[in-house]
């Protein structure tokens, strides 16, 4: 693992600049002890970790523990409101003050703003509060459906 971490710039190569991990990936919740030692790894060279964690109530759900065990190894996280959650649409992007900063300027920059999103804001709530916890039912179904296949 380390070795695909450029610790240098060689002619016009990039330095590495950010590991991003995906929770979950292909289908399937990443271990925690992967994340820490991703994390680790990437603090001992200075890098930042982002996590995509599109999926990630449901990584929670298939691992037994809380969206924030997992979200503790990565600096900044990213998930979905609409996939599994039932929201219509939307996501939500954490980081520290600075770095949520920052990302609105650049997302204003590319045009990236939304009228009107409050009416949004009702269902996200939902989702965050209420339907996050009916994914435990969503995977037992899942799972017998995939035996009766």
């Amino acid at each position: 693992m380390e070795k695909s971490i450029r610790k240098v710039i060689y002619d016009f190569t990039p330095k590495s600049g950010l590991i991003c991990i995906e929770n979950t990936f292909n289908g399937r919740a990443v271990k925690i002890e992967y994340m820490k030692n991703i994390y680790d790894l990437a603090h001992k060279y200075n890098i930042p970790v982002h996590l995509d964690g599109a999926r990630v109530f449901n990584a929670a759900v298939a691992l037994g523990i809380e969206v924030s065990e997992i979200a503790q190894y990565a600096d900044s996280v990213s998930f979905c409101l609409s996939k599994g959650l039932c929201c219509p649409i939307g996501s939500i992007l954490v980081g520290t003050k600075e770095f949520i900063t920052l990302a609105k300027r650049y997302r204003k920059m590319i045009g990236g703003t939304l009228r009107q999103s409050g009416v949004l804001g009702g269902p996200g709530i939902i989702a965050l509060t209420e339907q996050r916890f009916l994914l435990k039912k969503d995977h037992e179904f899942a799972k017998k459906f995939y035996t009766i296949l």
